[in-house]
């Protein structure tokens, strides 16, 4: 039996992202992730379970009889450690520092597959916008055909325009199917992005309008706020830092208190407390652990300072290109385009009266395919400038 057809899903930008957070494995993983670093949390700083020893004594003569009233003599302690005062808190902050980063890292993929989703979707919008262009193009000069063949039939244009013509025409089809590919090619990539089979059906989306790309300076402010690289790197210094403090409270011993029964027959006729605690001797070995917890928690200040440097630099990087991206459309849609438009108007008029030549004509035709193309390229351009802009900052 032939395998089921996948339903068509809305092409816009909002449908695929909901998509996407419903379906992919990676980010569902990372959201686990997460969630049992958070759960990590709640067990870093618990006590450990307390101990209990039981101990017979002349288990050759007697046998082994470890339950209380049971002679000859058994001492039973039940013993619980208590770190020293702070390290509990300590290793809470490591494992709270770990949780941060583990939804720092759930952003950054969710951001990264967003922004994925995004280019891919910039390239299959462009694909689609070329097509539509090479259509208006293709029915342009079927009309300046007819124009040229009235007048070749007139005797007053030669047999070449027509052919001119059809040249074009055959261009135009070649162009075409050149662009069925890319836009075949572009919808597979953004359905492997969503988790389907290359061919499912994808509905191109009506009107979509490009989005504003953010303040700048309002972006920067939040960098150290959002951006998810940032927020790991802030995470793991956290970390590090707590690490470096458990280090010194390390110099200080752990206790292990106890309680101790003795039986003797069938009664208990000894009682005793217990405790115990490690001599931190061995200096040489805590300063080196001190030291290394130091060096990386320096460490980790630079590399927060450097990834902090970094966004904000691809922030301001992104945003120019977008602008410029931007400027180039409304040049292209709003300034190139009329005037070619006027251009081929002016040339059809003066080639209908023979103040011109065919070529003039076809220039013209073809400027406003290029003013269009233009537009098309600068859109999926100013698309994919976005994503990166989003993505630095973990709002793809």
């Amino acid at each position: 039996a032939d395998p089921p057809t996948e339903a068509a899903i809305d092409g816009s930008l909002p449908s695929l992202l909901a998509h996407a957070d419903r379906g992919s494995p990676a980010y569902g993983q990372a959201r686990m992730a997460t969630e049992a670093a958070r759960r990590r949390v709640d067990s870093a700083g618990a006590w450990d379970d307390p101990m209990i020893r039981i101990e017979p004594e002349d288990v050759l003569g007697s046998g082994f009889r470890p339950l209380p009233g049971q002679p000859p003599r058994t001492r039973y302690q039940l013993m619980q450690d208590i770190p020293w005062q702070g390290k509990r808190g300590l290793r809470r902050e490591i494992a709270a520092a770990g949780a941060a980063e583990a939804a720092a890292g759930e952003d950054r993929i969710r951001s990264a597959l967003h922004a994925a989703i995004r280019r891919a979707q910039a390239q299959w919008l462009e694909g689609l916008g070329r097509r539509e262009v090479v259509a208006s193009q293709s029915a342009l000069f079927e009309d300046l055909e007819s124009v040229a063949r009235a007048r070749y039939a007139r005797g007053l244009a030669p047999q070449g325009d027509v052919l001119r013509a059809q040249v074009e025409l055959t261009r135009l089809n070649a162009e075409q199917e050149s662009i069925d590919g890319m836009v075949a090619a572009a919808a597979a990539r953004l359905n492997a992005l969503l988790g389907r089979t290359e061919a499912a059906p994808l509905t191109p989306p009506e009107g979509q309008a490009l989005e504003r790309v953010p303040d700048l300076e309002q972006a920067l402010g939040r960098v150290e706020r959002d951006a998810p690289e940032v927020r790991m790197a802030t995470a793991l210094f956290e970390a590090a830092d707590s690490q470096r403090a458990l280090a010194f409270r390390e110099r200080w011993p752990d206790l292990r208190v106890g309680v101790m029964a003795m039986q003797r027959d069938a009664g208990e006729d000894e009682w005793g407390l217990m405790l115990e605690f490690n001599v931190p001797l061995r200096l040489a070995r805590r300063r080196a652990e001190e030291a290394e917890r130091l060096a990386l928690r320096d460490a980790a200040r630079l590399a927060q300072e450097d990834v902090h440097a970094r966004a904000a630099g691809g922030l301001r990087e992104a945003h120019a290109q977008a602008r410029a991206a931007m400027a180039r459309h409304d040049l292209a849609e709003r300034v190139q385009f009329v005037q070619s438009q006027l251009t081929l108007e002016a040339a059809l008029a003066a080639y209908r009266t023979g103040a011109t030549d065919f070529l003039a004509v076809i220039d013209a035709a073809l400027q406003i395919k290029q003013a269009q193309l233009d537009a098309v390229a600068a859109s999926a351009d100013y698309r994919r400038q976005l994503a990166e802009f989003l993505d630095l900052l973990g709002e793809a």
